[in-house]
Formats: C-alpha cells, sequence, structure tokens
C-alpha cells in the first residue's frame, strides 16, 4: 500500500531524542489532534531543521505516513511562529504547562480544532502579558476544561447550588467550590485566602481586564492550581505532572 504525504500546521508539545540522531516529536493538529512525528537524522550537525522543530514552535509539516500506522515520518517543516523566542523565563514557564497538560489530556475529534485555535490564542497573548500571567493561564485551563465537557462552575456552591461572594474550599468529589454555609472539614482543603481565591475565580472569565490590579499570593497560586490538578486528575483517573508550574514564581 501507498504512503501518504499530508501536509498540516502543528504546534510542536515535546521532543524525545530517538536513536543516534533521529527525533520523536508530539505535535498537535487541527486534522488530527496529537500525533507522534519521527524526524529521521535531525540531530545530525549537517541537519538544517533542528531548531524549526522546537518547543512550542508552530511549523508548517510535510509528512508521510503509512496506512494504518499512527507513525507520521518527517519530510520537511517551515515555520511559522517560533513562540519561546525572545520571551520572559516566567511566559516560557506558562507556555510550557499549556503544552504539559495538552500532552497528558485525551482530545476527542470533535474537539480537535477549538484545542487547537485555543491553544494558538493563548500561547500569543502571552507573549503580550508582563503581570499576573498565571491567572492567562487558569482562565486557558478552564476553556480547555469547557470544550472537553468537563466544566467548572466558579460561580455556585457545589452543594447548596447558590450563588456566593465568597467559598471556603474546593470539593473533588462534587467537582466545584464549598460555600462557608456549606463547609464541612471533610468535604474539602479549606483555602487559605477565602476572599482573595474567590474574587479572582469569579472574575476568571474576565480576568484580562484585571491583570495589572491583582496581586495574587504564592498559596494562593499553589491552591488555584491544585483545584484544575485535582479535577482533572478526578476526571482523567491518572496523575498529572506540571513541572513548569512548580517552577513558576509570578
Amino acid at each position: 500500500m501507498k504512503s501518504r504525504d499530508i501536509k498540516l500546521n502543528g504546534l510542536v508539545l515535546r521532543k524525545t531524542n530517538f536513536q543516534e540522531t533521529s527525533l520523536i516529536l508530539d505535535v498537535l493538529t487541527a486534522e488530527f489532534g496529537k500525533i507522534a512525528v519521527i524526524a529521521k537524522g535531525i540531530r545530525s550537525n549537517k541537519s538544517k531543521m533542528s531548531g524549526v522543530l522546537d518547543l512550542l514552535n508552530e511549523n508548517e509539516f510535510d509528512l508521510y505516513n503509512k496506512p494504518q500506522s499512527d507513525w507520521y515520518v518527517l519530510k520537511s517543516a517551515v515555520p511559522i511562529q517560533t513562540n519561546l523566542f525572545g520571551i520572559t523565563f516566567p511566559q516560557a514557564l506558562l507556555m510550557q504547562a499549556a503544552a504539559e497538560i495538552l500532552r497528558q489530556i485525551y482530545i476527542p475529534a470533535e474537539d480537535q480544532v477549538p484545542i487547537y485555535d485555543l491553544s494558538l490564542k493563548y500561547l500569543k497573548y502571552i507573549t503580550k502579558t508582563q503581570k499576573n500571567g498565571i491567572a492567562v493561564f487558569w482562565r486557558f485551563s478552564l476553556r480547555l476544561l469547557n470544550i472537553l465537557g468537563i466544566d467548572l462552575d466558579f460561580n455556585h456552591c457545589a452543594l447548596c447550588k447558590q450563588k456566593k461572594k465568597q467559598y471556603n474550599s474546593f470539593s473533588t468529589k462534587f467537582h466545584g467550590l464549598i460555600c462557608s454555609s456549606c463547609y464541612r472539614p471533610a468535604l474539602g482543603i479549606a483555602f487559605s485566602s477565602p476572599q482573595e481565591l474567590s474574587y479572582i475565580l469569579s472574575h476568571i472569565h474576565s480576568i484580562g481586564n484585571l491583570l495589572e490590579d491583582l496581586q495574587i499570593s504564592q498559596l494562593t497560586i499553589k491552591q488555584i492550581n491544585k483545584i484544575f490538578l485535582d479535577h482533572l486528575q478526578e476526571h482523567y483517573h491518572k496523575i498529572f505532572h506540571l513541572n513548569s508550574l512548580e517552577m513558576y514564581k509570578g
């Protein structure tokens, strides 16, 4: 059976050394979701494409694959956007955190296009964000969960269903925030700064308008990160590792 030639745009989520001179790329695409691409000989000193395949580059890929094979072989790649070039270290960490989530989730066929578009918009937005970029990452995460159909409601108590100005904890069991009236120690971990955390979460959809005025403590950052990770772990039944967030200091 003949091989298929394919041209498409893709975002490099990870690259792993393979054999002596090759790479295996995890690439996010709108057409096929996440695909594995073998770049043969790319680590050779004579290769002119090594820089093109850097992490989080958006490229136009020329690939081929054999029918009934899950592997794609790289023929060539042309850079469209080098997202990690010319940015700050915190911005790079937040971009990589998104890539880590995308690598670890399952992307249904119907969600491939919106997730690809969301990812490109997020990377572009982060390059313009100089302060409180972590809040933009939370907004990206919330929008990603919404596309996947496992949304989080940050405007109502998961138990009484009432809209409150302040919430005291997050419950993985009930998939949401718990207000002070409903809170019991066994239901979830208490927030260290309920007022600060509740304000951020209730405004997460419009957080881009508030970035300059927000004062986010490191403890609040850790607790909101944990909300998203616990929610993902509860739905996917596995541990999510986001090494980039562990290094992020704001």
